[in-house]
Order: structure tokens, then C-alpha cells, then sequence
């Protein structure tokens, strides 16, 4: 069964937004010694990194943060405490709180401290304690701030619903009154606001699901359109708020008696593919056939991987699928490979259409990404063996710097073809080159070709594309 592209080398993505952040801290009695810092790789596949930090002897905290996140915040843990910070063009994070009382002393200093200072006050005048429970149905799950709990289930629709439109007014008022901030600053705490009330009015349903009646939730849907009010936006993709507001969407249509089918998972994909729409409605379904994966439950990505391939607007989401499912799901591409025309190592414009007839296998790789460099040198001998049965090998850097790239050129061994593309918004684009190393199969037609994952012997896999 045909599956995603067998990538020769490691299977390490980079993101292309890499950046190294110092991190300084100092802590005035401190209560512990540790520190974690931790940020979402994907989200998608719930996939974080964590680094863990230690007071020196002097109760300071100097580091590297090699953050490599899509979104703009990293979650410090110390102790029971934890806050977020929000990253943005930072080279440098300094802040520093008394061990006895942080949410009242903990203060941000340097470029965009306005940001993290603002975020601190709006966690601290709201009570916002961070901690959030899981409510779970159809393999999907929707996380609810403890303190909307506790309100949810000591009031009355009415009274919750009022406590609600009062949090949200005071903290609108926050953010319109908050100054010195960036833009995206701005942004990302309208967001949080808008997405998170949202949830938060949904999230009464869902905490007393048992008790609910279906009329408060019809009159709900059409006082507040959940859905055309909260536009589904690409851009904010990566925010959590975001992606737990249309999980709790889709959780709270299908207490909807109309909307409800006997197996929620299934109840759950058709809200998700008939109501949202763009890659938002593509990270909620994948979310679905990730988690259903998870708990050996096949029966989604039997009966709607194929209609999913069909609709899908981002080709991303398919091969994520994919790989999770081990091989399981079958992938097929028929579509042509864009065209790209970039200069070679001798100032020789070189274009993927003029291989036309042959097997291409193309490398996307930087200077900068150690993954890539150390997959060209672990899999050179088996490059020269494709190189021998007459694979083209397209080696295509995103490098600006042509000095870097010609002097890596030199170290490092790459068989092959070399092209520099520059900083190539439309390859990027048409190539779903959002992380670093990334690789690419061509058949003699000029459409993708993909490779059985899994497979021992590589070399007879493009002896077979070679002679087809």
C-alpha cells in the first residue's frame, strides 16, 4: 500500500522561524531551583519541547532558548507556578520575581518587556490561574479554565451567562487601555479574549451535559452565531485559544439533538467537514484521525481518509495523517510538481522540467539546518548508489547568502545537482516547505512519486520508478 514519501536521512523538521533566545532570570528567595520552559512543536500531534533550567549560585538563570515554535509563547514552570511569555523578535528575555510572591513581583525588563508585563497584569487583575480541565468526546478534546468550571457549575444559564459578558467587557477594556505594546501584541490578546469568551459561553453546555436542555442550547447558537461571529482565520492557527474554541464548537453543536449521530466520533467529523471550512475544518478533521489512531480506533480513517484527500486545502494535513497512521492509509498523488528554475554551482539556470523523463529526488535544505547537513552526511553512499541507476538528485538550498552556501558546498558532501532558490516565498509555498530538511520524489511524468514507508531496500524502490 502506497504511502508518504520514504524521506532518505532523518526525520527531523526545522522549523523556518528557528530562533536562539538568552534567557535571564533572577529569583529574590527563591523556593525552588528548577525552572521549565517548555513551547508546542505542532500542536496538531502534540508535540512540545522542554528545557529545564537551574538556579546558579547567585539564584540566576542564564541559557540559550533554542525556540522553534509556531506560536509566539513559551510556558515557564517553577514550582506550582507557571506564566507564559510572549516571544517576538527577542534576541534577549529578562525578568526576575520574588519566590514568596510571584504573580505580584514578577517583572519583565529589555526589548518588548511592554509585552510580558502587559500579559502579566491582564493574568493577575483576571484571576487567571492557568490551570484547565480536559472534557473529552469523539476524539477530540476541549480544554476549560478551572474557574469557568466552578462557575458553570454554581450558576444558572442566565447568571453565567451575564458573569461571562461582564469578564469579557472588563477584559476588552484591558486590552484597548493596555499601551506601549506591539501590534502583535495586540493581536494575539484580542484573540485570546474573543476566542477564549467564546469557549468559555459554550463550555456551560458541555460542563453540564447531563442537565442541559436542548432549547437553551438552540437559543444559544442563535443568540451569540458562535460561528459567523468567530471567524475562522488561518493566521491563528497556531494560537491554542483558537483551535480549542472550534474543538469546543464542534463538541457543543453535537449536543444539538438535531445534529447528534449514535457514534460521536462520527457525530464530530461531519459537524467539523459540514460547518467550518478552509484549513481550520483540516486541522480539526486531522485532529480526529490522530487521536482516533491513538486509541487503535480505525474506523474514521477507513470510511474517511479518501473524502478527506479530496477536500483538503493544505497538502500538509494529508501526510501528517498519513505517517501517524503507519503506513495504514494509502496516499496518492497525481498532480504535477510545480516548476522552479534556479542556477546551479557554474551560474547555469537549470529547471525541474528539463528532467522530464527521469526519476528526480529533491533535497530542500539551509546552511543553517544541522539536520539537513547531517543527513546529506549519513546517507551520501546511498545518494551515489541512486545517482548510479540514474536518479537525478536535486540538492535546492534556501540559503540568501551565496558565500555560506558555496563554503558549506565544500564540507559538506552532496551528490547531485546543487541549485540556490533564495528565500522563495512561491517555492515555499507550493512545496509546504514550512520546516527544514524536506524531500521530494518526481516520476518520469513529472508528478510526485512516493516511496513505501517502511521499506528496507531503498534502492530497489527507485530501481522500480526508474524502470517503469
Amino acid at each position: 500500500m502506497k504511502n508518504i514519501l520514504l524521506i532518505i536521512g532523518l526525520f527531523i523538521g526545522l522549523n523556518l522561524h528557528a530562533k536562539e533566545i538568552t534567557i535571564v532570570a533572577k529569583v529574590m528567595n527563591p523556593t525552588h531551583r528548577e525552572f521549565a520552559f517548555s513551547y508546542t512543536v505542532d500542536d496538531l500531534l502534540e508535540e512540545n519541547k522542554l528545557t529545564i533550567a537551574n538556579l546558579n549560585d547567585n539564584n540566576e538563570i542564564y541559557f540559550i532558548l533554542d525556540f522553534k515554535s509556531p506560536t509566539n509563547i513559551t510556558t515557564v514552570e517553577y514550582g506550582d507556578y507557571s506564566f507564559d511569555i510572549f516571544i517576538e523578535n527577542n534576541d534577549k528575555i529578562e525578568f526576575q520575581f520574588d519566590g514568596n510572591d510571584i504573580l505580584n513581583t514578577l517583572k519583565f525588563a529589555g526589548v518588548n518587556a511592554a509585552n510580558n508585563n502587559a500579559l502579566t497584569n491582564f493574568r493577575k487583575q483576571f484571576s487567571i490561574s492557568g490551570k484547565k480541565s480536559k472534557y473529552s468526546k469523539g476524539y477530540l478534546t476541549t480544554l476549560v479554565p478551572n474557574e469557568f468550571i466552578t462557575l458553570a457549575k454554581s450558576k444558572d444559564l442566565s447568571s453565567y451567562e451575564q458573569k461571562i459578558s461582564q469578564n469579557f467587557q472588563q477584559k476588552m477594556l484591558f486590552a484597548q487601555k493596555t499601551t506601549g505594546v506591539s501590534a502583535a501584541f495586540k493581536t494575539y490578546l484580542n484573540q485570546k479574549i474573543s476566542y477564549g469568551t467564546g469557549t468559555a459561553r459554550m463550555a456551560y453546555f458541555i460542563i453540564n451535559e447531563e442537565t442541559t436542555s436542548i432549547i437553551d442550547i438552540e437559543r444559544a447558537e442563535v443568540k451569540h452565531e458562535f460561528r459567523s461571529k468567530n471567524q475562522q482565520s488561518n493566521t491563528a492557527i497556531s494560537q491554542k485559544e483558537y483551535t480549542n474554541f472550534w474543538i469546543t464548537y464542534v463538541y457543543f453543536s453535537y449536543l444539538r439533538k438535531s445534529l447528534k449521530e449514535p457514534n460521536p466520533v462520527f457525530g464530530f467529523y461531519s459537524i467539523a467537514e459540514k460547518q467550518l471550512h478552509g484549513e481550520t475544518r483540516d486541522w480539526v478533521l486531522a485532529k480526529i484521525f490522530i487521536n482516533a489512531k491513538k486509541e487503535n480506533y480505525y474506523a474514521i480513517g477507513d470510511r474517511k481518509f479518501e473524502a478527506f484527500k479530496k477536500i483538503a486545502s493544505e497538502r500538509k494535513y494529508i501526510d501528517k495523517i498519513a505517517k501517524f497512521y503507519d503506513g495504514i492509509l494509502e496516499v496518492t498523488d497525481e498532480g504535477a510538481a510545480p516548476e522552479f528554475s534556479y542556477k546551479d554551482e557554474t551560474g547555469k539556470t537549470r529547471s525541474l522540467s528539463e528532467f522530464k523523463g527521469q526519476v528526480v529526488y529533491i533535497s530542500y535544505w539551509a546552511t543553517w539546518c544541522k539536520p539537513c547537513l547531517m543527513g546529506f552526511k549519513k546517507t551520501v553512499a546511498v545518494r551515489n548508489q541512486m545517482k548510479d541507476l540514474g536518479v537525478i538528485l536535486l540538492n535546492v538550498s534556501l540559503d540568501e547568502s551565496e558565500t555560506m552556501w558555496r563554503n558549506t558546498m565544500k564540507r559538506v558532501p552532496m551528490p547531485g545537482i546543487n541549485l540556490m532558490a533564495g528565500n522563495d516565498e512561491t517555492l515555499k509555498l507550493d512545496y509546504n516547505l514550512s520546516k527544514l530538511p524536506a524531500y521530494y520524489i518526481i516520476d518520469k511524468k513529472g508528478d510526485f512519486a512516493y516511496l513505501p514507508e517502511g521499506s528496507r531496500d531503498i534502492l530497489a524502490e527507485f530501481r522500480k520508478l526508474v524502470n517503469e
